[in-house]
C-alpha cells in the first residue's frame, strides 16, 4: 500500500489546481507536507470513476462514525469527527460482487447535482473520502500536526460567510471557468450542466456579475472584521492558521487566478484584510505546488 494520498483534482489549461473545493484540500495536504500526488480527472470521468467505489450512508450514528467510499472488492474505513445535524456516511461490510444498500442521502449532494465531485481522495490504507471537510477531518487523523483547529470558534462563522460570498458573486467567477481553465471535454460538460441548472445561458448569468458583488459586500465587510479580530494576524487566529483560513484562501486563490481578485481586494471594507491574508499563503508557499 503506498504511503502517499492521492488526491483526485479537476485539471486546467494551464496544468494547475484551479477550483475552490479541491484548493481547500491541496492547501491543506501543503501545510501540512504530506506526501500526495495528484490524479487529474475531467468532469465527465468523475462518475464513471468513482462510481467504482460504492457510498453508503446513514444518519446520525451512536458511538463511532466511520466516512468511506467502499470498493467493490473489499471494505475500507475511516474514523472521522461527526458533523452535529449533517449525515454521517458508514461503511458496511461488503464482498466481491456484492451490491450495497444506499439509505438517508444520496452520495454527495454539492455541485450542480453531481453524485460524485473533486474533491477526493484515497488515503493510504486504500481507503476513498470525498467532500472537503470529510476530507479535512481524514488529514487531521492521519497527521495531526501542524493542527488545522477544526474546533475553531471561527470555523462555523467562516463557513456561514463564505456560503453566502461565493453563493453571491458566482455570475462573476461562473462563466470564466470553462473560458479561463476548463480542457474541451471538461468544457462542454461544464457549459451544459450549468446551462441547464440556471435555465440561462453562462454569458447570461454574467449579466448579474455587478449586481452579485454589491450582494457579497456586507459579508465581505463581516469577514475583514473577523480577520481584524485579532491584531496580530494576518491569520484568524492571528500568527496561527486554522483550516478556517483555507477555506477563505481556497477561494481567494480561484479569484486571482480568473484575473479578477483585484477586483475583490480593492474593496473598501474587507478587501484589504482578504489581501493580507492571501499575501500570506503565499509567503507561506502554500500556493506553490498546484500541478503535481
Amino acid at each position: 500500500m503506498s504511503d502517499e494520498v492521492i488526491l483526485y483534482d479537476l485539471p486546467s489549461k494551464q496544468g494547475t489546481s484551479w477550483s475552490l473545493n479541491p484548493w481547500k484540500t491541496r492547501l491543506v495536504l501543503n501545510y501540512k507536507s504530506i506526501p500526495y500526488k495528484t490524479e487529474w480527472t475531467e468532469y465527465p470521468d468523475l462518475k464513471p470513476k468513482f462510481e467504482k467505489f460504492l457510498i453508503t450512508t446513514a444518519w446520525p450514528w451512536p458511538g463511532p462514525v466511520f466516512l468511506s467510499l467502499v470498493r467493490l472488492d473489499q471494505s475500507v474505513t475511516i474514523p472521522s469527527a461527526q458533523r452535529p445535524g449533517q449525515a454521517a456516511m458508514v461503511c458496511e461490510k461488503v464482498t466481491a460482487n456484492c451490491a450495497c444498500v444506499q439509505s438517508g442521502i444520496p452520495p454527495n449532494q454539492t455541485g450542480a447535482g453531481a453524485a460524485y465531485s473533486s474533491p477526493a481522495i484515497r488515503m493510504p490504507d486504500g481507503s476513498y473520502v470525498m467532500d472537503s471537510r470529510r476530507i479535512v477531518d481524514a488529514l487531521e487523523s492521519l497527521q495531526p500536526t501542524p493542527p488545522l483547529h477544526l474546533d475553531s470558534p471561527y470555523q462555523a462563522r467562516i463557513e456561514d460567510l463564505t456560503k453566502q460570498i461565493v453563493d453571491s458573486i458566482r455570475p462573476v467567477f461562473m462563466p470564466l471557468v470553462p473560458k479561463v481553465f476548463l480542457n474541451p471535454t471538461s468544457r462542454d460538460y461544464f457549459v451544459s450542466t450549468r446551462t441547464k441548472a440556471l435555465g440561462m445561458s453562462l454569458d447570461e448569468y454574467a449579466k448579474g456579475a455587478d449586481k452579485g458583488v454589491q450582494k457579497a459586500k456586507p459579508y465581505i465587510r463581516e469577514l475583514g472584521e473577523l480577520l481584524r479580530e485579532n491584531n496580530e494576524g494576518p491569520f484568524l487566529q492571528g500568527k496561527t492558521p486554522c483550516y478556517a483560513d483555507m477555506i477563505v484562501l481556497g477561494w481567494l486563490t480561484m479569484l486571482d487566478r480568473l484575473g479578477v481578485g483585484d477586483s475583490f481586494f480593492g474593496l473598501e471594507d474587507g478587501g484589504e484584510e482578504l489581501k493580507r491574508l492571501y499575501d500570506e499563503g503565499v509567503k507561506q508557499g502554500w500556493f506553490e505546488r498546484d500541478s503535481y
